[in-house]
């Protein structure tokens, strides 16, 4: 594996304190992660309820998966950074 160099600033957000909007965003996108549960346990009740169903979804899912890991994002394409997250850990994350 190549060895990554970043460019440093300095500690960005070292003294950042949480605002109000930081924290009503934050419950924003739990509540968006509890209704996505829900729906996505609804759904597996369904398929559970018709077999049939949950054959045709496996087929398809087979298909798009062997369709996604069929292209490669070309590493001159990924951008990597750390972010700092709401509990206040800072991770390193990348994306195409």
């Amino acid at each position: 594996m190549r060895e990554v160099e970043y460019k440093s600033h300095g500690v960005p957000l070292e003294d950042y304190q949480l605002t109000r909007r930081d924290h009503r965003w934050q419950r924003e996108l739990e509540g968006i992660c509890d209704l996505a549960r829900r729906q996505v346990d609804e759904h597996l009740a369904e398929i559970r309820a018709k077999p049939e169903m949950a054959e045709r979804q496996r087929e398809n899912l087979e298909e798009v998966c062997k369709l996604m890991l069929s292209f490669k994002t070309p590493e001159h394409m990924i951008m990597r950074w750390r972010v700092r997250l709401y509990c206040g850990h800072i991770v390193e994350t990348s994306r195409h």
